[in-house]
């Protein structure tokens, strides 16, 4: 990895990028947040979930 790609990834102080909001990637940002870590988290859409909120799924009980 070229050191200008190091800098690039390098956003707002955060010390990981997590693209994508489905359960995976809120899991995972929260998880790295309890750990004392910074992270972005981005998704495309105006909500976070993935398919299970934007297919409108209601949970299992």
């Amino acid at each position: 990895m070229s050191k200008k790609w190091e800098r690039d990834l390098s956003v707002d102080g955060s010390s990981l990028v997590i693209v994508g909001g489905g359960f995976r990637g809120c899991a995972g940002a929260l998880a790295i947040c309890e750990s004392g870590l910074n992270v972005l988290l981005t998704e495309e859409i105006n909500w976070l979930g993935g398919q299970v909120t934007s297919q409108e799924v209601p949970p299992r009980v």
